[in-house]
C-alpha cells in the first residue's frame, strides 16, 4: 500500500493572524495588491509586512522602493523595532542610548536577507529584468513594490488605465515566471465621502487590477489619533474568503500591529 505524502503549500505568512486566517498568507505566482489613499499608510504597512517576515529563516525580501530612499526606510523599520518615535530618528534628537540602539539596529537591519532596490526612475521593463536577476541570484522567496503609479511604461503617452493595466499584468506574468509571490502598493481614489471605506470601486482609473490580482486589500484607518484603528479590507481573494481584518497603526513608529 503506498502511502501518499502530504505536500505542503510554499507560502508565507503575514504574521498578522486575523489576515492569515482570511488569505492564508502570500502564495507563489500571486500578486497581491495594497490599496489606500493618499497618507493612509500604504509604505507603512509595506514595512510592517517586511518586519513580521524578514525575521523567520528563508524569507529572503527583494523591496523595490520607488517612493522612498532605501536609508530612510531602513531607519523606519529601526524605528518599528525599537518603538523610538521616527521624528526623533529625522530630526536627530536622540539622547545617547538611543542613538546607540539605532545603530545597532541599523547594522543588523542590513545584515537582513532584505535586498532594496530604491531607483526612482523605475520602467517595469526594467524593473522585471533587475527582479528575476536578483531573485535568481539571492534567492528571494517575495518581492515587493512601493508603488504602481511611479512606475513608467515604454508608452508614456498611452492613458493612464492602459498603462496601469500593462505593469500589473506584466508583474502577473513576472510573478508565475519565478514562482514567487508579489505585493504591490497602489494608491487608490478618495471618495467624495471621507467615511466611506475603499472598495474595488475606487481602482477603477488605476488598471485592471480587479481582473488581474489574485489578492487586493485595502486599507482604511483613522488618521487623527495617536494610535488609529485599522481595517485592512480583503476586497478580493482568488482562492479563499473576503473579510476585515482589524489592525492598530501607530503613526509615532509607523508601524500596523494587531
Amino acid at each position: 500500500m503506498i502511502t501518499e505524502k502530504k505536500i505542503e503549500p510554499k507560502f508565507i505568512k503575514t504574521n498578522f493572524k486575523k489576515l492569515d486566517s482570511l488569505i492564508g498568507g502570500f502564495f507563489p505566482g500571486e500578486v497581491t495588491v495594497v490599496g489606500a489613499r493618499p497618507t493612509i499608510g500604504k509604505t507603512a504597512f509595506i514595512g510592517s509586512l517586511i518586519k513580521n517576515i524578514i525575521r523567520e529563516p528563508g524569507n529572503n525580501c527583494l523591496f523595490f522602493s520607488i517612493e522612498m530612499a532605501a536609508e530612510t526606510f531602513r531607519k523606519r523599520l529601526a524605528t518599528s523595532m525599537l518603538r523610538i518615535p521616527f521624528s526623533k530618528i529625522r530630526d536627530s534628537k536622540l539622547n545617547e542610548t538611543e542613538e546607540a540602539n539605532l545603530k545597532k539596529q541599523l547594522k543588523e537591519i542590513k545584515d537582513f536577507p532584505l535586498y532594496i532596490v530604491d531607483k526612482p526612475d523605475q520602467n517595469i521593463m526594467d524593473l522585471c529584468k533587475q527582479a528575476k536577476k536578483i531573485v535568481r541570484e539571492k534567492d528571494i522567496k517575495i518581492v515587493f513594490i512601493d508603488y504602481l503609479g511611479l512606475i513608467h511604461t515604454p508608452d508614456e503617452c498611452a492613458p493612464v488605465f492602459e498603462q496601469a493595466s500593462l505593469i500589473i499584468k506584466k508583474l502577473k506574468i513576472l510573478a508565475r515566471e519565478l514562482n514567487i509571490p508579489i505585493v504591490l502598493t497602489c494608491q487608490v481614489a478618495r471618495s467624495g465621502y471621507p467615511s466611506t471605506p475603499p472598495d474595488l470601486q475606487s481602482l477603477r482609473g488605476t488598471g485592471d487590477i480587479e481582473g488581474v490580482a489574485d489578492v487586493v486589500l485595502l486599507i482604511d484607518r483613522e488618521t487623527s489619533k495617536e494610535i488609529c484603528a485599522t481595517k485592512l479590507i480583503v476586497a478580493k481573494n482568488h482562492n479563499g474568503k473576503l473579510g476585515t481584518a482589524e489592525l492598530s497603526f501607530i503613526p509615532d513608529f509607523v508601524l500596523f500591529e494587531e
